[in-house]
């Protein structure tokens, strides 16, 4: 049986129209004195498309290696209303404004 290496992001978060970050991680799972660079893993995290305010499930995106291993991810990513929008999800409005983009 395959143990599983389970990749666990930060909370992360973005205001909505911004840059997504970096996801950061943290590996567990790892068995016999393993570490992520011993078993080959590298890449970056991604998540759900969509950009409007809400939750987003993170993906393995580009990681790749795990030699052994099968890969699992587990966080959420978030957008936040940017400052004069609507906290309603899928609604967001031009600051100060009413139109939506």
């Amino acid at each position: 049986v395959q143990p599983t290496l389970t990749l666990t992001s930060n909370e992360a978060s973005k205001t909505y129209g911004a840059d997504d970050p970096d996801f950061q991680w943290i590996a567990s799972g790892l068995v016999d004195g393993d570490t992520a660079g011993s078993v080959g893993l590298m890449g970056h995290l991604g998540r759900v498309n969509g950009e409007a305010v809400g939750s987003y499930a993170l993906t393995l995106g580009s990681m790749a290696g795990g030699r052994g291993y099968a890969l699992a991810v587990h966080g959420d990513f978030t957008i936040v209303a940017a400052s004069g929008m609507p906290d309603v999800p899928g609604q967001p409005q031009a600051p100060g404004g009413t139109d939506t983009l």
